[in-house]
């Protein structure tokens, strides 16, 4: 049954609003008024998702390519993993259709598909559980980019984001090659003067290191800092100082860890959950751990274990236990 007249037009209408919406909550999402936008957000979630199905539905590209980012980082943030795991799988399976039905069709029309298809397999990675499908879902996106229909130079931004997602995919298991695809991110965002995509990739960089080379690690780390506060960025900034602790932690540089626990803690305050909530609390617990406060750290980890037995992720649970074991000890 596909509606027609005024109901047709209603949604339509619908659809469009609450892709503008998400659209226009992209730059704070990005920047300085996080918090407000995620709540924003969070009010029309309902309404949004419902848009987001007429879209993907209707096959409107160029309100799903402004739409994208926004909700993602909203799901993510908010820890609706599963919501995203779905509504990105219906984006990516309708996209891949859609390229299947119009063959090797050249043009416009056809650049921009890949480059959305690109795009939103690389966001679906975000909330996928298995590694080895995200892996080779990133693997995919970056191969479509490579796609002759593009030209030399276009869809350096999707790639660019591949590649980070690639870094955070590998950084717990493939440390060289994680450093490896931070690094292409990170050059190719500093071509496009992208701010949130430097500031993401040298983060992560700072984490890739903070176990081989402490240096780069405070290096990075340092870095990152930098741009998040030149963009405003306050959860890149927030998830940098901390990590910053933790460095600053195991160089032994103990007046300067209190510091920086003290910035922190005073970021963190005002933004509830508005951090992604496995990062917020495993953050927490190491910024406890590393100025003393083991008991808070335990009761930061348990926090850690029924959030990841909601999502099903077992081998996590079991490197929080391991956690827990080293601060009784």
């Amino acid at each position: 049954y596909a509606p027609t007249g005024e109901l047709a037009l209603a949604q339509e209408k619908h659809a469009l609003y609450f892709a503008d919406l998400l659209r226009s909550c992209e730059p704070g999402l990005k920047g300085a008024a996080y918090v407000e936008s995620l709540n924003r957000i969070e009010a029309d979630l309902e309404n949004i998702l419902v848009a987001w199905h007429w879209l993907v539905e209707n096959e409107r590209r160029p309100a799903l390519a402004a739409a994208m980012d926004s909700l993602a980082i909203f799901l993510e943030a908010r820890g609706h993993f599963p919501t995203g795991r779905r509504n990105f799988k219906i984006l990516v399976e309708r996209w891949q259709d859609r390229l299947a039905r119009k063959g090797t069709a050249d043009g416009r029309e056809a650049a921009d598909d890949l480059r959305l298809l690109a795009k939103g397999m690389a966001w679906q990675t975000t909330f996928e559980l298995n590694q080895d499908t995200a892996e080779n879902l990133l693997k995919e996106s970056l191969a479509l980019l490579d796609d002759k229909r593009l030209e030399e130079g276009e869809g350096n931004c999707e790639r660019a984001f591949a590649h980070y997602r690639l870094g955070k995919l590998m950084e717990e298991s493939q440390l060289e090659r994680s450093i490896h695809h931070f690094e292409q991110g990170l050059a190719l965002y500093r071509a496009l003067d992208d701010d949130w995509g430097s500031g993401h990739c040298l983060q992560g960089l700072g984490y890739a290191h903070i176990f081989i080379n402490i240096d780069k690690s405070r290096h990075y780390y340092g870095e990152a800092i930098q741009v998040f506060e030149k963009s405003g960025e306050v959860r890149g900034l927030a998830q940098t100082l901390g990590w910053l602790v933790v460095s600053t932690f195991l160089q032994d540089d103990v007046a300067n860890v209190k510091e920086m626990n003290s910035r922190y803690q005073a970021l963190i305050a005002g933004m509830g959950d508005a951090i992604v909530p496995e990062a917020t609390l495993e953050m927490n617990a190491i910024t406890r751990e590393a100025v003393g406060h083991y008991a808070e750290a335990v009761g930061y980890r348990e926090q850690m274990i029924a959030l990841f037995k909601e999502l099903g992720r077992e081998v996590t649970i079991r490197q929080v236990y391991l956690g827990i074991d080293y601060l009784h000890i």
